[in-house]
């Protein structure tokens, strides 16, 4: 196996840990508008951004991020 498809691997991992942690503060936000927990925080529009950019960047990692794969390792140096 070789170092570009190990780093592929790694990308991947690190997009389902994004897409977690996405649906996480996506699902807390809707708790939070729908009043759970019971008292009023004010940061249900901080969870839906978060949430937002990392399931944006959660299905990009998923995909294999092919910019930037290409970025580390180029076609013209790769084994």
């Amino acid at each position: 196996m070789q170092a570009v498809h190990i780093f592929g691997i790694i990308v991947r991992a690190a997009g389902l840990a994004m897409l977690v942690y996405a649906l996480w503060n996506l699902a807390y936000g809707i708790g939070a508008i729908l009043g759970w927990p019971p008292r009023r925080t004010g940061y249900e529009f901080g969870y839906f951004l978060t949430g937002g950019v990392f399931l944006v960047l959660a299905l990009y990692f998923l995909r294999g991020a092919p910019r930037l794969l290409r970025f580390c390792y180029p076609p013209d140096k790769r084994p």
